[in-house]
């Protein structure tokens, strides 16, 4: 999510605001918030996981979702990448334009807190978390606007989910099978 554009147009001031940035920027930016060591091994982890794709994973304690995806002031919106996805630019344009993302875990939401018992009891993510943790940032990054590299490889996911619900045990894996 970008905070804020300012640009001229004819003499006029104009400043382009993302609302959802405004919403979800402010409260990380407290120093009231202090990030906590039980949850770091879980960051690390999950910065392995994603790797080259974000920039870093970050503890946050606001709002009710588990996984929250932000992109860098200067970086482009989920919107802003469809739009530019369109244009006429070549695809090493697009890749540049691009920017990575800066995950935040909400350290008091439940799937969260779980997870991160798991790898504190385990020491290290297993295939079927590393599965999970995919899908919830694959979903984080569709509530920012995002597409989806591989939109069937994300269904097929949620319908394991549903299926491993049904039947009592999860069946997802970090590849997505």
């Amino acid at each position: 999510l970008m905070n804020s554009i300012e640009y001229k147009f004819k003499d006029k001031q104009f400043k382009c605001v993302n609302i959802m940035s405004e919403l979800v920027n402010n409260p990380w930016e407290k120093e009231s918030f202090n990030a906590d060591p039980e949850y770091e091994k879980f960051c690390e982890e999950l910065q392995t996981l994603l790797g080259e794709e974000i920039i870093k994973v970050t503890q946050t304690n606001v709002g009710k979702h588990p996984v929250l995806v932000k992109v860098p002031d200067k970086g482009l919106t989920g919107h802003q990448e469809t739009v530019m996805s369109t244009q006429t630019t070549g695809l090493s344009m697009q890749t540049k334009m691009r920017g990575k993302k800066v995950v935040h875990i909400n350290i008091t939401n439940d799937i969260i807190q779980k997870m991160n018992s798991k790898i504190k009891e385990k020491g290290k993510l297993e295939d079927m978390d590393k599965g999970l943790f995919m899908t919830l940032y694959n979903t984080a990054l569709i509530n920012g606007g995002y597409i989806l590299p591989d939109p069937y490889r994300y269904t097929e996911e949620i319908f394991s989910l549903i299926q491993g619900a049904l039947s009592g045990a999860p069946s997802i894996a970090a590849d997505g099978n």
